[in-house]
């Protein structure tokens, strides 16, 4: 979801074989320390979500409704661990984002598919609240960076 054009992009996305829009739930986008940052709900960390149930979640409390807009990138399994590594080293993980698996749900013509997809989100649930800059509306940082300048 980056779109700013750094020297990482495109090298990181060479083998990647699918690129899809999806979304999050229980999980708010914010800038903090000059960087976009997911913050997750305690719930997801705490691993008392059911990865299967999480709109139910929602429903019942146990997940904010707040929701993250994102993508889910895809590669051949013989690639997989690379391209994890590629990513760890921009993100600077772990000792800038840290990262956790959650259940992204596709975006399609007709909105949010039902069947979710458990992947790697990177996070940042280790700030301080003196550090968040703001919130990014509608949790989507690409619609974000395209409109804040109109």
């Amino acid at each position: 979801d980056d779109t700013t054009g750094m020297p990482w992009t495109q090298p990181f996305l060479e083998g990647i074989s699918t690129v899809r829009k999806a979304k999050i739930h229980g999980a708010r986008m914010c800038k903090a320390c000059g960087y976009a940052g997911v913050i997750l709900d305690r719930s997801w960390l705490d691993g008392h979500v059911d990865a299967q149930l999480d709109a139910a979640q929602v429903s019942a409390g146990i997940l904010s409704s707040q929701e993250v807009v994102g993508y889910i990138l895809g590669c051949s399994p013989e690639i997989f661990s690379q391209k994890l590594a590629e990513a760890d080293a921009i993100e600077e993980y772990p000792d800038v984002y840290d990262r956790a698996v959650v259940v992204a749900y596709p975006l399609g013509g007709e909105g949010v598919t039902s069947e979710g997809v458990r992947c790697y989100v990177y996070h940042r649930n280790n700030l301080e609240p003196d550090q968040i800059e703001y919130e990014i509306p509608e949790g989507d940082w690409v619609k974000f960076n395209a409109t804040k300048g109109q």
